[in-house]
């Protein structure tokens, strides 16, 4: 395993990509963007940014749709825009605020366009983020989203009320280990 500059953390998790063959693009020097299909078949774009001020790796997991389109029209969205009344945006919420005090990381819901983002943070001080813990990064958050959002969709099609999707059990730890699923970009 090559990890180019030890000391960067963006070459880690370039190095880490590169060992598991995933596509991706660095776009600076500060942002890497690539994808994953889940074990549940979502897809889901992978953006990592390093925060050099605070010393972290910042993880966001944008869900996409099943449409087809540019990743911004296909990005999973929750607004009036895709058909949903103000109770409905209102109450997803609730369901993705409820889930960020059960899991490691947080959900975000931009309220002007409607994406919804799970975000994991990986802090470091005097040590640079092994592999292991990239991994265990990436692993959360494409699990994470397998969990949560199809309790969303449920209830958005009214498939379940807002308690079942909040009340299903929080979303479990995933195992130790890495996802070698295909990328989507």
């Amino acid at each position: 395993m090559n990890h180019h500059n030890a000391r960067d953390p963006m070459a880690v998790v370039e190095s880490l990509l590169g060992d598991r063959a995933w596509r991706y693009e660095r776009k600076d020097d500060r942002t890497i963007l690539t994808g994953v299909l889940s074990p549940l078949q979502r897809q889901t774009v992978i953006i990592v940014r390093h925060d050099m001020g605070i010393g972290r790796l910042l993880f966001y997991f944008l869900p996409l749709s099943a449409s087809h389109g540019s990743l911004h029209d296909r990005r999973f969205k929750i607004h009036t825009d895709q058909g949903y009344s103000d109770a409905q945006i209102a109450n997803a919420a609730r369901v993705l605020l409820h889930f960020n005090c059960v899991i490691f990381g947080s959900f975000e819901l931009d309220h002007s366009s409607g994406g919804i983002a799970f975000r994991v943070f990986l802090p470091y001080r005097d040590a640079i983020p092994t592999p292991q813990q990239i991994t265990w990064a990436m692993d959360v958050g494409a699990r994470t989203l397998d969990t949560v959002m199809p309790r969303v969709e449920a209830f958005l099609e009214g498939k379940i009320s807002l308690e079942q999707a909040i009340n299903l059990g929080a979303p479990t730890a995933p195992p130790d280990g890495g996802s070698d699923g295909p990328v989507v970009l």
